[in-house]
């Protein structure tokens, strides 16, 4: 049996209830001018949004990785590739993923694993990642 107890403390901790709370996410990025204009935007309102991007588009527009980052916005994944479960062999999520995490810290700086609040301890997370690209992915 799961002890579900935490995450009732965690519940509790994040309660927004007492707020009017808009949550804006950004997909598929980063996209050149795009990005730019929405974290410009953004920061203009003294708000943020998530940015959920592709490790390729990391690859191509890093700056606007970092630029997302720096101002203050979270980046979540949206992997390597893009691949939905249709289209990657359920045994390549991994490696994908591991250099989805290894392009986002090499690009960025930036990668938090669940629940890891150190940045040192992500980065060794990142550094002993080991995928390489293959084809088939």
């Amino acid at each position: 049996m799961i002890d579900m107890s935490a995450w009732a403390d965690m519940a509790a901790q994040l309660d927004n209830t007492a707020y009017r709370v808009l949550a804006l996410t950004f997909d598929d990025g980063p996209v050149g001018g795009y990005t730019r204009n929405a974290v410009k935007t953004l920061g203009h309102h003294g708000a943020v949004g998530t940015f959920f991007v592709i490790g390729t588009c990391v690859r191509a527009s890093p700056e606007g990785a970092r630029r997302a980052a720096d101002a203050g916005n979270p980046l979540g994944g949206h992997s390597m590739y893009h691949k939905y479960g249709y289209q990657i062999k359920a045994e390549m999520v991994p490696e994908d993923h591991a250099l989805f995490v290894q392009t986002l810290q090499r690009h960025t700086g930036k990668f938090r694993g669940p629940g890891k609040n150190d940045p040192h301890d992500s980065a060794r997370v990142a550094a002993n990642l080991t995928a390489r690209p293959r084809a088939g992915l």
